[in-house]
């Protein structure tokens, strides 16, 4: 049986008042949020991850589009390509597009930037987590990543 988490969409008024978190079973999702261009019919999505055990991240989805976890290439290839799960350890992780991030794309409609985009995500061992994830611009959605 998956576990749900309801989130809500941080304004930014603090420290942690950026972007999406939910929590449960031993994972923390924090810091979550999604870029999209002007009038795209995709997204980013990047998120920080703190976990008190392993798991997988085993699937990712969305109601908006086809959601799927992206790979950047490595060794001076360019691109990106789609990898079915998510090993992650113990201790924090971040899902933030310079490697791993989440692609939603086939969007029926753009999301504009103040937007949400509703995001589910799975574990193997500590179920689903629902978020719905604010739309920033480019340049805030990295500084809310710490990039």
């Amino acid at each position: 049986m998956a576990l749900y988490a309801t989130l809500l969409a941080l304004t930014s008024c603090g420290r942690d008042a950026v972007g999406a978190r939910a929590e449960a079973a031993g994972v923390r999702v924090g810091r979550a949020v999604a870029w999209t261009m002007e009038e795209a019919r995709s997204a980013t999505v990047g998120f920080e991850l703190r976990l008190e055990e392993s798991d997988t991240l085993v699937s990712v989805s969305s109601p908006a589009g086809r959601a799927a976890l992206h790979e950047t290439m490595r060794g001076g290839q360019h691109g990106m390509h789609e990898v079915p799960s998510l090993p992650v350890p113990a201790g924090r992780t971040m899902v933030d597009g310079r490697s791993v991030h989440v692609m939603v794309e086939d969007l029926a409609t753009g999301i504009p930037v103040g937007g949400t985009l509703p995001l589910e995500l799975r574990f193997a061992r500590a179920g689903t987590l629902r978020l719905d994830v604010p739309v920033l611009r480019f340049s805030e959605a990295l500084t809310a990543l710490g990039r």
